[in-house]
């Protein structure tokens, strides 16, 4: 294809987790100028880098589909990410439209905009006795101590689980994130078969449920029906299971990018500081630049194109958020963090269309009441040590995040 094409794919390996962790901006700000539909052959792949582009794909699903898989690792392995789920169930971010409204529509009231502003209090004190626990001044791990319990917490609330179950919900999301890592078919496959206990968990809650149901997402899902009769055990367990992934883990890493950016960016926080109001500004600004996931993947239908590039029937295209929320047609100053920016088109970092994350309105909760709480308590963040990121063509975030917050 020519020397500036293979100039780009050396530019820009999507494929290796060393190429997020080491600044990939200036590379994918030369591919959205030169080359925004990349060829990439080795994946039978096309790397999409423009906004607007990658929002006509997420709201043209009969031509973009997802249930080729979504994950780097389907192009590069076949669909593996529904193996991560039990025989016979309908994974809802795999499931294109019309069985994706219905699947959807399973979960949404568990989802609503009353149910979750009726948790705001709770996750607020919640969080208050985690910041309670802390010495300012003192380093602190923010992943570990802060991070990872709020986003826990709440999606126990929305499960309707034992919120004490902290370790075990921690590391079952945490297995299926390496849906998205970088490992060969086999340790996959190993990954894949590590969930009985997790499945059981559901199981045992969901008997409890079946007698006494509430409000939550599991009670919801023992009443539910779909296609005429009560919802099968492998879809609750695969609603369930992706309710925590997504509950968990996306806003594990927003929090995370919170602290960093209000330390990276101290003008922001004193802007915070003197307006709390800007919270949820600043949760979206901080989504913009840092989305928590760096794309997801689409397979063409059928024969089509993307921007004047004729796309083959069969081939994927990788949809980058990271580069998408950067592009310069759509923000000014794109690098630049700025809680007052005034947008008129928002960010993409929870996806658009009919996967547009049906738990966003909650992390944008768990995000807004984290910053108006730092902004509360402490006068400056500081980063302590050199972070370590997460190694992942999918996670967008941090493994440590050691840190000082000064009174």
């Amino acid at each position: 294809m020519g020397r500036a094409h293979d100039e780009l794919l050396e530019l820009a390996p999507i494929d290796s987790p060393d190429f997020y962790i080491n600044d990939p901006h200036a590379a994918l700000a030369r591919i959205r100028n030169e080359a925004p539909v990349l060829r990439y052959e080795h994946l039978n792949s096309w790397l999409v880098t423009k906004y607007d582009d990658i929002k006509m794909m997420s709201r043209t699903p009969g031509v973009f589909c997802v249930a080729k898989g979504i994950q780097l690792n389907d192009a590069r392995y076949g669909n593996i990410t529904d193996s991560f789920f039990p025989e016979g169930a309908e994974l809802i971010s795999t499931t294109d439209p019309p069985r994706h409204a219905e699947l959807r529509r399973v979960i949404g009231p568990a989802f609503t905009p009353r149910v979750v502003a009726a948790l705001t209090e709770d996750l607020r004190i919640f969080l208050r006795g985690q910041f309670d626990a802390l010495e300012p001044g003192s380093e602190i791990e923010v992943m570990e101590e802060l991070a990872l319990r709020l986003p826990i917490y709440a999606v126990a609330r929305i499960l309707g689980v034992p919120g004490d179950n902290v370790e075990d919900l921690r590391l079952w999301s945490d297995e299926m994130m390496k849906m998205g890592a970088a490992l060969s078919p086999d340790e996959l496959a190993e990954v894949a078969t590590s969930f009985g206990p997790m499945n059981d968990f559901f199981l045992d809650i969901l008997k409890r449920k079946r007698s006494d149901p509430g409000q939550d997402l599991l009670s919801v899902l023992v009443r539910a029906e779909l296609d005429g009769k009560s919802i099968n055990d492998a879809n609750v367990l695969m609603l369930a299971t992706a309710t925590l992934v997504a509950g968990n883990e996306t806003t594990r890493t927003l929090l995370g990018w919170l602290a960093w950016t209000f330390a990276t960016y101290p003008d922001q926080f004193q802007l915070l500081r003197k307006d709390p109001g800007l919270a949820p500004a600043a949760v979206d600004e901080c989504l913009r630049i840092a989305p928590p996931v760096q794309g997801f993947l689409r397979t063409a239908t059928q024969d089509t194109e993307v921007r004047g590039v004729p796309i083959n029937a069969g081939d994927h295209l990788f949809m980058m958020y990271l580069s998408a929320n950067r592009d310069e047609d759509i923000f000014p100053n794109p690098n630049t963090l700025d809680i007052q920016r005034k947008v008129e088109s928002g960010h993409i970092a929870f996806g658009w269309g009919q996967h547009l994350c049906v738990g966003a309105a909650l992390a944008r909760l768990e995000g807004r009441i984290f910053a108006e709480e730092l902004a509360a308590r402490f006068s400056e963040l500081q980063i302590a040590r050199p972070p370590t990121r997460i190694r992942s063509v999918l996670q967008n975030g941090f493994v440590e995040l050691p840190m000082r917050f000064a009174a």
